[in-house]
């Protein structure tokens, strides 16, 4: 029985070191990246790696539309303009509460909404920044999957890094956009003298 204990942390200490070793490489990575569309293409792929699924979406809140946008996808065929309402379907209400779930069996979540895609099996986290929902991940697959814990709680970790990386971006646009304007207004000033 004490043998088997061991096993059983050894086991455990070995999964928690790929997570942060999977953390680390993904945290550097990101790093490189001044695109949202290039860091979550980056969370995608990495996700797919670890935990089963036949597609994968992240979606961004867009404060304009009120609408939450796939930015990047994989593993499925998305019409040209694929969005959700603030609170609609599965995505939408994780979105708008800030927690996310598995769903071993999306047909019976009331939230549901059939789409183009065959989705049997759902795990979708909110990306929070602060205290402030930026957008949701989705990793589904088609066939029914029993999703663990485990694989729910390296796709919080995934979404985290995702959602610090594309805030970081976003700053970095803003400030690299800031300092044009007031580029340009200084020549403005110059020309007017």
């Amino acid at each position: 029985r004490r043998e088997d204990e061991i096993k059983a942390l050894s086991r455990e200490t070995l999964e928690k070191y790929k997570e942060i070793n999977l953390l680390y490489i993904i945290s550097t990575k990101m790093a490189k990246c001044l695109e949202p569309r290039d860091i979550a293409e980056l969370v995608l792929s990495e996700a797919e790696k670890f935990i089963i699924s036949t597609s994968s979406s992240l979606m961004l809140f867009n404060e304009k539309t009120g609408f939450l946008e796939i930015i990047a996808a994989h593993g499925q065929d998305l019409p040209e303009k694929c969005e959700f309402k603030y609170g609609e379907g599965i995505a939408g209400n994780v979105f708008s509460s800030g927690h996310g779930d598995i769903f071993s069996d999306v047909q019976v979540s009331p939230w549901f909404v059939n789409s183009q895609n065959k989705i049997s099996s759902l795990i979708c986290v909110p990306l929070t920044v602060e205290d402030r929902t930026i957008g949701v991940i989705n990793i589904s697959s088609e066939k029914q999957v029993s999703y663990s814990a485990e694989d729910y709680k390296l796709a919080a970790a995934l979404a985290s890094q995702a959602a610090v990386s594309i805030e970081n971006s976003r700053l970095h646009a803003r400030q690299t956009e800031q300092k044009k304007i007031e580029h340009e207004l200084e020549i403005a000033r110059n020309i007017q003298r």
